[in-house]
């Protein structure tokens, strides 16, 4: 399967690479949300491993804008952060847009 991973840790991208190349996976990797929808608009990913959090564009605000243009395939969002989806609901809520 060919992925697309955006993560802006160096390390561990390089780790989840490395992890998603040995289980078999052709992985392209960028560091932040812009240089991952340019990747999105000019390739062709099976599916997206998307870091919450990234510098330019985070993670869910760009798979919603790439739905709305139709270019996204199946997107997985990665997030380290604790206060990103607390509240009643709101884990929940983007959870089933992101693999709606």
């Amino acid at each position: 399967m060919k992925l697309l991973l955006a993560e802006d840790d160096p390390k561990l991208l390089r780790h989840l690479a490395a992890g998603l190349r040995g289980a078999g996976h052709v992985v392209d990797c960028t560091q932040d949300g812009s240089e991952a929808r340019w990747a999105v608009e000019n390739g062709s990913y099976e599916a997206l491993v998307f870091d919450i959090m990234m510098p330019h564009v985070d993670g869910v605000t760009l798979v919603r804008g790439l739905r709305r243009r139709g270019a996204a395939p199946k997107a997985f969002h990665t997030a380290a952060h604790p206060n990103f989806a607390t509240g009643p609901g709101r884990k929940r809520s983007w959870l089933r847009e992101v693999f709606e």
